[in-house]
């Protein structure tokens, strides 16, 4: 049985106090990809980070719920200003 790249952490909780928002969820099994241990060993760690990407990467774009185009990103940080 192999690991769905789609899932991630069970969001818990999440809130805006109309400045900032915020999210939080439950942890996810595994090393942290800043330990110490793999920060040691870029052979070992560099090939996991990208296998990480190919795979977020390969996701389908449908399915994502986040709008960041350019066009988008642009008219945001513009709004922001």
């Amino acid at each position: 049985m192999g690991i769905d790249p789609s899932a991630g952490a069970q969001v818990l909780n999440y809130g805006s106090d109309g400045a900032d928002e915020w999210l939080l969820t439950a942890g996810l099994a595994g090393v942290n990809a800043i330990d110490d241990t793999l920060r040691a060993d870029p052979h070992h760690l560099v090939p996991i980070l990208a296998d990480g990407l190919r795979r977020l990467h390969a996701l389908p774009v449908a399915h994502c719920p986040f709008d960041n185009r350019a066009d988008v990103a642009l008219r945001t940080a513009h709004d922001r200003v």
